[in-house]
């Protein structure tokens, strides 16, 4: 389930309704609804919980969920390393130098080796 403002209101207004019954059948000594509900809501809040830990949903066009899923089958491992491999070597493909990047890493050049003019013309 990806994490969206509506499926988090949503677990948020089944808990309430879900509490309410819990609090039905602790005044009316209903045992067994009790439990029901406070089971229900309790993997309800766990679920809610869960939700809140992970990253940000980010919209990903079919062919691609489709090559992901190829890709974690036939690896397998779950899509979300191959989603984080995909975009790391993609992210790679646009850097001038071999390092980590980063907003602290100070951006390097790679200096063109050192080679004269004519070893240049011979194809060295």
């Amino acid at each position: 389930m990806a994490p969206t403002t509506l499926n988090r209101a949503v677990l948020l207004m089944t808990s309430l309704v879900l509490a309410v019954g819990v609090i039905d059948g602790i005044i009316s000594h209903e045992w067994d609804f009790l439990a029901v509900f406070a089971m229900a809501l309790a993997l309800q809040l766990l679920l809610l919980a869960r939700l809140r830990g992970r990253r940000p949903a980010v919209p990903i066009r079919r062919d691609l969920v489709a090559w992901l899923r190829d890709q974690a089958a036939l690896g397998g491992e779950p899509m979300e390393s191959v989603a984080d491999r995909a975009i790391s070597a993609y992210q790679a493909g646009f850097t001038e130098f071999d390092g980590p990047t980063g907003p602290s890493t100070p951006p390097r050049k790679r200096e063109p080796p050192a080679t004269s003019d004519s070893e240049q013309d011979l194809g060295r």
